[in-house]
């Protein structure tokens, strides 16, 4: 996402992994256990891209609702079962990894 600052242009001030409908920034993680950078980055991309939801997820969890994080303007909140639901549906979708 581009962004300005004083009078530079950055092309790329930062590289969400996923921007759902330019409104949720998604952050995708596959690491065995989160670490605080982590949940720092998030807060840190919905500052810079005046977004207000921002999600966390890691793969690596044994069930993947578990390892979602919904972040609200930099402040952690617990993730409303049904978007837990919503997401696993929507990655169960996908085509299967090769």
């Amino acid at each position: 996402m581009p962004k300005q600052c004083l009078e530079s242009q950055f092309d790329e001030g930062f590289r969400a992994d996923l921007l759902v409908e330019d409104k949720v920034i998604v952050e995708l993680k596959s690491v065995e256990k989160l670490v605080p950078v982590h949940s720092k980055q998030v807060p840190t991309q919905l500052g810079l891209s005046e977004q207000r939801l921002g999600l966390l997820i890691n793969f690596c969890d044994v069930h993947l609702e578990n390892g979602i994080e919904r972040i609200v303007n930099g402040r952690h909140a617990e993730t409303p079962p049904s978007l837990g639901h919503k997401l696993l549906s929507f990655f169960a979708s996908l085509a299967p990894f090769a």
